[in-house]
């Protein structure tokens, strides 16, 4: 599938930068990008991302999105950095599609956060380094296989635009399964990753096969998010095709709770 959108995935402070730097060379269609806070060069220069900037106050996070990336499309914000507020609020205001992927268990940040983001997920300290890291590999995959690769329900930017704009508090879970009934199998799975999701008001779907899938299983997948969610919810989904899948079919979302103020 051809598309003109620009992905980048950024990296703010010591563990964002770390998280982003464990993603290269993994995701398609995704360029990386590092930030740190008055950071010397030599520091700089351990991280092998491609793009490196350094800041010295929050008002220079405006200065890197509006000399670097005007022509992006979608923005994350990856990190536990005081300064991911700020970076996330400059890509807003440029109107970039910004989700927000929080690693720290600092409410307060937290909460900065989501006002400043389109979409924040949230990974806290309660689970490793490792899987921190997986997770957030996981989100980026997801949302940007959706917009670049090929499936037999196909999405476009402003589909995804419209589940995952301003929607505030958002919550990641993946699946897989096969045989009879993988899809609806998957799609629990996926569910009880990240708990209660009841309240949702928008959820993005993406399932991915390794080739033949019937309209009926991805049918089953999206019924039972209509049966979990809030009553209203707006569901859209899509599908991808990866080769390496095989028979396992995968189950990913992000549900949105439409909670900013």
């Amino acid at each position: 599938m051809q598309t003109n959108e620009k992905i980048v995935a950024l990296g703010v402070g010591r563990k964002g930068c770390q998280v982003v730097e464990q993603m290269l060379g993994k995701i398609e269609g995704v360029e990386f990008a590092d930030v740190r806070f008055q950071a010397s060069d030599e520091i700089l220069d351990l991280f092998k991302t491609p793009l490196k900037f350094k800041v010295n106050n929050s008002d220079e996070c405006k200065e890197i999105i509006d000399k670097n990336f005007m022509d992006s499309d979608v923005i994350f914000v990856i990190g536990d950095s005081p300064l991911t507020p700020n970076m996330a609020k400059a890509s807003k205001e440029a109107d970039k599609l910004t989700i927000g992927i929080f690693l720290s268990n600092n409410e307060e940040l937290k909460a900065k956060f989501k006002e400043a983001s389109d979409a924040l997920i949230s990974f806290d300290e309660e689970k490793s380094f490792d899987e921190q890291i997986k997770s957030s590999q996981n989100v980026v995959e997801s949302i940007a296989n959706l917009i670049t690769k090929s499936g037999f329900v196909n999405l476009d930017f402003e589909d995804i635009k419209a589940i995952l704009q301003d929607t505030g508090t958002a919550f990641y879970g993946a699946g897989h399964a096969e045989g009879d009934n993988r899809a609806k199998i998957a799609a629990l799975q996926a569910m009880n990753m990240c708990g209660e999701i009841k309240q949702a008001k928008r959820v993005l779907l993406n399932i991915t096969t390794g080739g033949a899938v019937s309209l009926s299983e991805m049918s089953d997948a999206a019924e039972i998010f209509e049966e979990n969610t809030a009553s209203d919810a707006q569901i859209i989904w899509g599908h991808i095709i990866d080769d390496e899948m095989g028979d396992v079919l995968q189950v990913a979302f992000i549900a949105g709770m439409n909670d900013k103020k």
